[in-house]
């Protein structure tokens, strides 16, 4: 995905030393990403009144101009990513050392979408195994059961979101719900609230969020499809959690 644009970045390297969140503004016309890494880098390389001593000028100097030069260029990459976006709509949520247990199999970091224009709580996830970031309203568009609880499951076509209330399923990049209880058609369940995430080990994670999706066509609904779906999701699970449980 496109990455925020350079203010974004210059306010997430902000973020990053004051350990606190921050609201994206909006977008300039060029970068200046010598004067974001030098400002950041400035504030990493300042020797402690312990260790001025012991540490040369010339070593803390380079030591500032190098880290100055590697954010330099990463916010001069932000800005080259962004072009043609358009007004900056990207969020910043937080850093990687946030990042606290979630789902088996998945870390998260919760924060909230109310300053987006969405209702109540949200969450970015990433899969311990290969990297892979979802993010998502917490909320079940169904009951309002909290997402987080439940599990997050892969057939091999994306991760799958698993209500713990009522074992609904939602597809954790695009929203669209995959099952829920109605028969003969498709859902009645509304798609889930979800969100494109872009990161960066320096300049953190951000969040934008998407569209939600149109319901689904009646004359595309496949049910035997999503039944088999909610069935082995439901398998995984149970797995999982009872691996001693006869078969």
């Amino acid at each position: 995905p496109s990455a925020p644009p350079l203010r974004v970045a210059r306010r997430a390297a902000s973020s990053v030393a004051e350990g606190s969140h921050a609201m994206a503004p909006s977008a300039p016309a060029a970068p200046v990403g010598g004067s974001v890494g030098l400002a950041l880098a400035a504030t990493a390389a300042s020797p402690s009144s312990s260790s001025s001593s012991s540490s040369s000028p010339s070593l803390a100097v380079l030591r500032t101009l190098v880290l100055g030069g590697v954010l330099g260029a990463g916010a001069a990459l932000i800005w080259w990513r962004s072009r043609g976006r358009g007004r900056s709509e990207w969020w910043y949520v937080g850093r990687h050392s946030q990042l606290q247990p979630g789902p088996a199999g998945w870390k998260q970091l919760e924060f909230g979408a109310d300053r987006m224009g969405l209702w109540g709580g949200a969450a970015v996830c990433r899969r311990d195994s290969d990297g892979k970031w979802v993010a998502f309203i917490r909320a079940c568009p169904h009951a309002g059961i909290d997402l987080l609880a439940g599990d997050i499951e892969d057939l091999g076509e994306g991760p799958i979101i698993n209500c713990p209330a009522h074992s609904y399923l939602f597809n954790a990049s695009t929203g669209s719900c995959l099952w829920d209880a109605s028969r003969g058609g498709p859902p009645t369940t509304p798609h889930l609230a979800v969100f494109e995430v872009w990161q960066h080990r320096l300049l953190g994670i951000w969040v934008l969020p998407k569209p939600l999706l149109e319901p689904h066509a009646k004359e595309a609904w496949d049910q035997a499809k999503a039944d088999a779906t909610q069935l082995a999701v439901t398998d995984i699970i149970l797995d999982r959690k009872f691996p001693d449980f006869p078969k």
